[in-house]
């Protein structure tokens, strides 16, 4: 038998979750979902149902992609729901009104609706509700029964004999029974409960609530008067688990076991019992591997008080609809919505609130990139606007454009329906590239502009993503630092990408970069993470990783750090060198590197010195490395440089720090062919401290550079 399904359901027995009193005397219990499961008789059979119902779920999430386009058409699923009232006398009884007010919420809710208590933090389910205006049988219907009986006052294990008073086919309607009173076995109210999909053992599926919770007219009482009861266990009757099952215990943490604990829901962080009242501030019960995560106080499947509910996320609306979609699809199938009449029902409109992605942010001019419009919800029209773009507006939902010229340009989506029109729009959106390549990089972030010209940061907005410093450096007064230790973000790529480089004449060509890290903890899942990508498209695509490491493996100073920030100690060895090899890539014109670091709240991560040299080819007459000898290299006072000239040249000779700070700087006439000394003497080199250098030779033919190191 699966551990964790028992503990989901007779772990709570431990401790039940309760609200703050309700009348005098009383406790109420927020919700009477885990109460109904242990009426189910035959245990055994339902432990084994919840197994094998779990692993379908995990099956069917790992083998679909929930990605946002396939969310752009209107492919609203609609419930049809009947209301059955159960009273005694008037008191009991509750109006039409009432229970219009509760559709309406639950269209709010689960459809984010702008301008409503339901337009929280979470995402659009694109799931909506209506009264069913046909019955079974094929009469009229406004959706609402009404039955006298004194089972309004319902204890909770009498469910069955609850729902035989009436019911409708609950393969093709949604079932809600509104009574008067619902008590547990001790005589504590419940504001209700629900069946969850395809429970054995239970007679008719469906929700049952108590009618001061019910809506937000008529005989509601605060603090349970919006209408979010009903918001709370239709989550339950659609699939979904409280956000801090079990309670008592921290379940579903991390990304191994979010599928298989807690509330099966991976974007829900685990939270170690219910939240009551309206909280304020931030919680973190529950530690989250590898990112921790505040608790969703707001959440709708949490137990705080109706007003300060506010959102689903995007996991619970993805695992709703795998149930809308297998055991419950009956309720949505297209013919049942016209045996019901709901097919005629007008959905809920909303103002649009566009949203958009484009295949790559980064180009060279003459490149292409294509839109993809992810607005959720129906839409009338769509309408582009892209500067320095061909075309520069488009009407349609994933419009290829072509850039032709350097620059930072704007997109503009506007999309219309009905009710208006809602603008999305973001400045410097496409960033394409000059068309001057450069045949090496050097920077060592000393100018104070960031990002250097043509270089372009990707990532989390403001000081979570890569920043210049000017605290610390490998060589001169600055290096740029991904704050790992104090950002809020986790997990997040955070790209800092270089200009092109013009690789099609080079023969060989070196990456050399300087980087400082300590790691702050021995947990693997807490691990930050270095990665330099390559593209040899102008930056349309980055397909391969030439480094990457993370951990102990990153560091470059053994063991685990204090703490508090790590801050090297500029020019020291907490710094370290590393040289790749670009000769992959050369012969290709528009090469771009990607640095991307992916903190995991671990420790600061520190750049610098990001240099990439070539050689010239072959058909710029420095054909190898006869033509031009340094020895001895390494050396200790001085050197030489035999260049051997095919025919009359000048030759710029130049020595470099790591940094690409020019040291010396010097021009040679060579009016003969042939071979020609030129000596660096103690006089020239006095000033270098130990350490490795770049040196430089260029010629109208093309440029060389190689590494030297003094002792």
């Amino acid at each position: 038998m699966n551990l964790s399904i028992i503990k989901l359901f007779w772990g709570i027995l431990l401790f039940f979750p309760f609200s703050p009193l309700w009348g005098q005397g009383q406790t109420m219990v927020r919700c009477g979902n885990n109460e109904i499961l242990q009426t189910i008789q035959d245990q055994g059979s339902l432990h084994r149902f919840l197994q094998k119902r779990e692993q379908n779920y995990r099956n069917y999430f790992e083998s679909h992609s929930f990605n946002e386009s396939a969310r752009n058409a209107c492919n609203l699923l609609t419930i049809p729901v009947v209301v059955h009232v159960i009273y005694n006398d008037a008191n009991s009884n509750i109006s039409n009104a009432q229970i219009q007010s509760q559709i309406d919420v639950l269209n709010q809710d689960y459809r984010r609706i702008k301008g409503t208590l339901g337009y929280g933090i979470g995402v659009d389910t694109e799931i909506q509700f209506c009264l069913a205006s046909k019955a079974p049988n094929g009469s009229l219907s406004i959706g609402i029964t009404r039955t006298q009986s004194n089972l309004t006052n319902h204890q909770i294990l009498n469910d069955a004999v609850l729902k035989s008073i009436i019911s409708w086919n609950d393969s093709f309607y949604l079932n809600i029974w509104v009574v008067k009173q619902i008590v547990n076995q001790f005589g504590d109210p419940i504001l209700g409960y629900s069946s969850m999909p395809g429970l054995p053992g239970v007679s008719v599926s469906g929700v049952v609530v108590q009618g001061k919770s019910f809506g937000t007219v008529g005989t509601v009482v605060f603090p349970y008067d919006r209408g979010r009861t009903m918001t709370h266990e239709i989550g339950h009757f659609l699939g979904l688990y409280h956000t801090f099952e079990v309670d008592g215990q921290c379940e579903g943490g991390s990304l191994s076991s979010c599928l298989t604990e807690g509330d099966r829901v991976c974007d829900t962080p685990s939270e170690e019992g219910p939240v009551f009242g309206c909280p304020t501030g931030m919680v973190n019960s529950c530690p989250d591997i590898p990112c921790d995560h505040i608790d969703q106080l707001s959440n709708y499947m949490n137990f705080a008080d109706d007003i300060c509910m506010d959102h689903f996320t995007r996991g619970q609306a993805d695992r709703m609809h795998f149930f809308l979609n297998s055991s419950l699809s009956g309720l949505v199938d297209g013919s049942n919505a016209n045996a019901s009449a709901c097919s005629n029902a007008i959905p809920p409109v909303k103002l649009p609130e566009p949203e958009f992605t484009v295949s790559s942010e980064i180009l060279c001019p003459g490149d292409a990139v294509t839109f993809l419009d992810i607005t959720s919800g129906c839409n009338d029209s769509v309408f582009w606007e892209f500067e320095g773009g061909i075309p520069a507006r488009d009407s349609t939902s994933n419009p290829t454009v072509v850039y032709l010229e350097k620059g930072l340009y704007k997109v503009k989506l506007t999309i219309v329906n009905k009710l208006g029109k809602g603008v999305r729009s973001y400045d410097h959106f496409i960033h394409v590239a000059s068309d001057s390549l450069v045949d090496s990089l050097d920077e060592g972030f000393e100018g104070g502009i960031f990002e250097p010209e043509n270089w372009l940061k990707k990532g989390s907005a403001g000081p979570s993503s890569w920043v210049r410093n000017t605290f610390t450096s490998s060589l001169g007064e600055a290096s740029v630092v991904l704050p790992n230790f104090t950002t809020a973000s986790c997990g997040t790529n955070e790209d800092l990408i270089t200009p092109p480089i013009g690789l099609e004449f080079a023969k060989s060509a070196v990456l050399f970069f300087d980087y400082a890290y300590q790691q702050r903890s021995m947990n693997s899942a807490s691990f930050d993470r270095l990665l330099i990508l390559v593209s040899e498209d102008c930056g349309l695509s980055f397909k391969d990783t030439i480094f990457d490491r993370s951990g102990p493996t990153l560091a470059t100073i053994p063991g685990i750090g204090p703490n508090q920030i790590f801050l090297p100690d500029s020019g020291s060895n907490q710094w370290k060198t590393r040289n790749i090899s670009l000769d992959k890539y050369v012969g290709n014109k528009a090469v771009r590197l990607m640095f991307r670091g992916i903190g995991q709240k671990g420790q600061h991560l520190y750049l610098d010195n990001i240099i990439i040299t070539t050689t010239v080819s072959a058909t710029e007459n420095i054909d190898n490395e006869g033509d031009i000898k340094v020895f001895p290299n390494p050396f200790h006072d001085s050197f030489q440089i035999e260049i051997h000239a095919k025919e009359a040249s000048y030759f710029y000779i130049g020595l470099m720090d790591m940094h690409g700070r020019k040291l010396l700087d010097t021009k040679q006439n060579m009016t003969e062919t042939g071979n020609h000394l030129i000596h660096f003497d103690q006089t020239l080199l006095n000033r270098l401290t130990p350490g490795l250098y770049l040196l430089e030779v260029q010629t109208k033919f093309g440029r060389f550079v190689r590494k030297i190191v003094k002792l």
